[in-house]
């Protein structure tokens, strides 16, 4: 096999939010991720601390440059809890595996109806 370098990461924190908005009850935070030196994405972690009535009506989405979508958390009917963990949720995501475009306009979107309340997040990437 051959040996592809050493992996990089990049981190960007909701202080580097451009174009906060709300879209069809979707709050939506875009930051735009520069010089991460990535040219293949293996993984995107989103940590997230947000409040809620009840944490099972909303979904969470992270979206790459290239347009890739991908669910972090899915509505779940059964979940009513309002409790979260006051260091935030991680959540990590391989839908972007190969993605050649780490620089650009990244995505985080929750869903709750317009419902929840994001205090802060991070997004970090990793490849090489």
């Amino acid at each position: 096999y051959t040996l592809l370098g050493e992996e990089r990461k990049q981190k960007q924190a909701l202080s580097s939010v451009i174009h906060p908005k709300q879209k069809e009850g979707a709050n939506s935070f875009i930051i735009n991720m520069t010089n991460t030196q990535i040219n293949f994405v293996e993984i995107a972690i989103v940590r997230i601390a947000l409040t809620h009535a009840s944490r099972g009506d909303m979904e969470i989405r992270l979206i790459s440059p290239e347009g890739t979508v991908s669910i972090l958390a899915n509505r779940r009917a059964n979940d009513r809890n309002a409790n979260y963990p006051t260091d935030g949720w991680t959540f990590s995501s391989l839908h972007f595996w190969g993605e050649a475009q780490a620089d650009g306009l990244w995505e985080v979107q929750v869903d709750s109806g317009g419902k929840a309340k994001v205090q802060w997040f991070t997004i970090g990437l990793f490849g090489f």
